[in-house]
């Protein structure tokens, strides 16, 4: 992604690593974050650290207990039925 700027070019790899990580950080961890990877060396470094980093978070949130667990049960709705 690249954008002109008073005949500039400016890439989204000029953002400093905080601020393109905490971007990273809000994609899914799953198959986004995974894709991301395939970019470049430095995406997938970038990648690497952001899951480290929620790793790290998980871990703390759950050994000082942090997280709230919610139980939703399965209310009944419309049904196929043949």
């Amino acid at each position: 992604m690249e954008v002109m700027d008073n005949k500039k070019m400016v890439s989204v790899d000029d953002l400093p690593e905080v601020v393109f990580e905490y971007i990273l950080s809000q994609l899914s961890p799953y198959r986004q974050l995974d894709d991301c990877k395939l970019v470049s060396k430095w995406w997938r470094f970038c990648v690497r650290e952001t899951i480290l980093k929620l790793k790290r978070d998980l871990v703390y949130c759950l050994s000082n207990q942090l997280i709230q667990w919610s139980h939703y049960s399965v209310q009944s709705g419309p049904s196929i039925s043949a």
